[in-house]
């Protein structure tokens, strides 16, 4: 199933792509530059509202799971967060995707959606706020980034 990741702040978006699988409590994390390559950091704007799965506040407490185990996990748990993804878009509701806080920033909120439900043209992409992260200003946002959250961006 196709999915697409975003957030409403850049650190979060940065958080749930770029430093995605930097472990919570690490001294210090490094990702290489070349993981970079082919990512932009875009704006969208939806055309039509979006039916997302709200996974902050008392939502572990009706889904009968500790705390934010779906979102605040490691990647040998990430399988398992794959098959709660499956079982909410088979939903008989249909949703759009999820939201939820970001681990790596909790001052955002993430979200995925659902590419099979949210196509491309439901999205309209603010061309003049789109860069790419590997090279000039999206590359130095990403540094920035990289200091702030105590990760090191290999070169």
């Amino acid at each position: 199933m196709p999915t697409m990741y975003g957030a409403n702040h850049v650190d979060g978006a940065l958080g749930e792509t770029v430093f995605h699988d930097v472990p919570a409590g690490r001294a210090a994390w490094a990702v290489p530059r070349a993981s970079l390559y082919a990512r932009l950091r875009s704006v969208l704007i939806p055309q039509r509202p979006l039916r997302l799965v709200d996974l902050t506040g008392w939502a572990h407490k009706a889904l009968k799971i500790d705390g934010r185990a779906l979102v605040d996990c490691e990647p040998p748990e990430y399988p398992v967060t794959a098959q709660w993804a499956e079982r909410f878009h088979d939903h008989p509701s249909e949703p759009d995707g999820l939201y939820w806080r970001s681990r790596q920033y909790d001052r955002s909120f993430a979200f995925m959606l659902f590419g099979d439900r949210v196509g491309m043209s439901e999205l309209r992409v603010v061309l003049d706020e789109t860069i790419a992260l590997w090279q000039g200003d999206g590359l130095d946002e990403v540094l920035a980034a990289a200091e702030r959250a105590n990760v090191t961006i290999l070169r």
